[in-house]
């Protein structure tokens, strides 16, 4: 009697947009330009080295659970965050963008 063992497609970056867009077990909320983005820590520090010394540095916002963005708009705010957690822009339509997009120079 054998097993079988059935392996799925990757999803990982599926299931990280959905982190995003479900904002389940969100451990830092940025709020820029009076919008909230529910976010996590581990996540956002794997993807970014700005966002691992700014979460778990020596910086201030270390400990805070909500963290205030100044000077940027609320939605290059969330095309960065987009990109941090799919690897993807975008569309400018509230969805994903293709890999069209995946060779745009974002600094983070």
């Amino acid at each position: 009697m054998g097993c079988a063992i059935i392996i799925s497609e990757p999803s990982v970056l599926q299931d990280l947009a959905s982190m995003l867009r479900d904002g389940d077990d969100a451990d830092v909320t940025f709020v820029v330009g009076g919008r909230s983005f529910p976010a996590h820590r581990c996540v956002l520090a794997a993807r970014s080295a700005v966002f691992r010394a700014e979460l778990f540095g020596p910086m201030k916002e270390k400990a805070a659970t909500r963290v205030k963005v100044d000077n940027m708009e609320p939605s290059i705010f969330e095309a960065q965050l987009c990109f941090v957690y799919t690897d993807t822009l975008p569309d400018g339509d509230g969805g994903v963008a293709t890999d069209d997009n995946k060779d745009r120079n974002v600094p983070m």
